[in-house]
């Protein structure tokens, strides 16, 4: 699918869910104004942590939005490597065979071993998540949006560092207990660039 009609693909998603914008922010923890730019293609294409909340949200394969929002195939074959081998290493450091692991995260033997051995397409959010906790690690880490500190080769494809902003718009970020409201990032944002402003000035004076 052409990246550019990737908002469109996302607001037929949500519409036939009969989600509202907000309704769908709520599921997702995303900020119902980053999904607003995202369907109106106002945003460049969602990272793979944002699309795998959104999967989760809207219950759709996390690859079927992975393909829609234009990640290429070699990236896509690439990650599922990664899980593979993250995976196997893990189970194996922790002793724990493939039943083991397929009862405790409730998925089958057979569908783990696949994908262990790279040959099932990425799993759905939920079943990720699962497999996370079994392990202690983050789904991020699992599918290689992190980078492994025991791996001495280059950071995996997807890895990049986060923008403030962005990370600050797609977070559900609370301050004392209390959720942040979208309102109250406007603020923050407001804030972050009046203090940039301002240090700016002053690297700049002789």
């Amino acid at each position: 699918m052409d990246t550019l009609n990737f908002g469109e693909y996302l607001r037929s998603l949500r519409l036939a869910r009969k989600l509202s914008i907000n309704q769908l922010a709520e599921k997702t923890g995303i900020s119902a104004a980053h999904i607003s730019r995202l369907e109106r293609n106002v945003r460049e294409v969602p990272r793979p942590d944002t699309l795998r909340k959104l999967a989760l949200g809207l219950g759709v394969p996390f690859d079927e939005l992975l393909r829609a929002a234009g990640y290429s195939e070699e990236q896509y074959e690439y990650n599922t490597k990664v899980l593979s081998r993250r995976l196997q290493r893990l189970r194996e450091s922790k002793g724990l065979s493939l039943s083991d692991v397929a009862h405790i995260a409730g998925i089958s033997e057979a569908y783990l071993a696949r994908l262990e051995s790279a040959e099932g397409r990425l799993p759905g959010v939920t079943t990720l998540h699962r497999l996370a906790q079994v392990f202690d690690v983050t789904p991020a880490y699992l599918v290689g949006d992190t980078p492994d500190p025991k791996d001495n080769g280059p950071l995996d494809a997807w890895y990049q560092p986060k923008d403030l902003i962005q990370w600050l718009e797609e977070s559900e970020v609370m301050f004392e207990g209390q959720p942040l409201t979208d309102e109250d990032k406007l603020k923050i944002k407001q804030i972050l660039a009046v203090v940039f402003m301002d240090a700016k000035r002053k690297n700049q004076r002789p």
